[in-house]
């Protein structure tokens, strides 16, 4: 029952992943990240992790517009959003265990 209930959790946290994708990019441009980089944002979601991912050719460029660098202040995107909707991953979560336990017949 473990497996089936984490998959039914997880899947139903998948189906907000593109979403989340285009929000984060979104906040990316408006923060005044350039659009090569805002774009390759990607909010991931598995098993046993909530991500956002991007390619590693770019990871330099990206922490140094998450973090700043020299005189470049930071446009910190990436830390706030994971931050911003943990509430709603866990309302997705809950809701979705709640009605696996009443789609199984485990509560009446």
């Amino acid at each position: 029952m473990s497996t089936t209930f984490k998959n039914t959790a997880v899947k139903s946290l998948k189906s907000f992943q593109s979403s989340l994708t285009k929000e984060l990019q979104s906040d990316a441009l408006s923060a005044g990240w350039p659009s090569t980089y805002a774009s390759t944002l990607t909010v991931r979601i598995n098993e046993s992790n909530i991500y956002i991912d991007y390619p590693a050719k770019l990871a330099q460029e990206i922490e140094d517009l998450e973090y700043g660098s020299g005189s470049e202040p930071p446009k910190p995107i990436l830390r706030m959003f994971i931050d911003r909707h943990a509430d709603d991953f866990q309302g997705v979560f809950a809701e979705s265990s709640i009605n696996y336990l009443f789609d199984s017949g485990v509560l009446p």
